[in-house]
C-alpha cells in the first residue's frame, strides 16, 4: 500500500518518474507528482488514484478491476488509449502524462512538447516546444512545482 502519497505529497524536489494530474475544475491548475522509482509511481496509480480522483465508492471494486486491466507493466507503455481508460474512472482529475522527467525534457510526444511550450510561455523564453537546453532545466523544475511551492 502506498499510504496516501498523493494526499500527503511533499513538493520538495523533482524526481525521475512523473505523473501529471489535471483538475477537471475549470481554471484549476494541474499538478506534477514525481517519484524515485517507476514501481512506486505505478503502485500509487493502482492503489490511490481512484480514491484521490473521486471515484464513487459504490462502484469502486469494478473501477479497480478496470484500472488494473488498463495499467501497463511499464510507464513506457502508457499512451492516449491507456490514459483515456484511466480518466474514464476518475471524475475529479485527468491523467495528462505518465513518464519520466527525461521525457519531459526532450521527447517529441504531444504532452511533453505541450509542457515545454507552456513553460517557455510562462518564462518568456524563445524555443516553443523544442527540447530543453541544459541551462533551462532548473527553471523547468521550478515550473513543475505548484505555484505555492515556487
Amino acid at each position: 500500500m502506498s499510504h496516501k502519497k498523493l494526499d500527503s505529497y511533499k513538493f520538495d524536489s523533482i524526481k525521475p518518474y512523473v505523473i501529471y494530474l489535471e483538475s477537471t475544475v475549470p481554471y484549476d491548475p494541474g499538478i506534477f507528482y514525481t517519484f524515485e522509482a517507476e514501481q512506486e509511481l505505478l503502485e500509487v496509480i493502482k492503489s490511490e488514484l481512484l480514491t484521490f480522483g473521486g471515484t464513487d465508492e459504490d462502484g469502486m471494486d469494478q473501477c479497480q478491476a478496470e484500472l488494473e486491466a488498463a495499467l501497463p507493466a511499464s510507464i513506457a507503455d502508457f499512451d492516449e488509449s491507456v490514459l483515456d481508460r484511466i480518466n474514464a474512472l476518475i471524475p475529479l482529475w485527468n491523467v495528462g502524462f505518465v513518464g519520466t522527467f527525461q521525457d519531459l525534457l526532450s521527447s517529441n510526444n504531444e504532452a511533453p512538447k505541450w509542457f515545454r511550450k507552456e513553460f517557455r510561455g510562462y518564462a518568456g523564453i524563445e524555443g516553443e516546444d523544442s527540447p530543453l537546453s541544459p541551462n533551462e532545466i532548473d527553471d523547468f523544475k521550478t515550473f513543475m512545482l505548484p505555484e505555492l511551492e515556487r
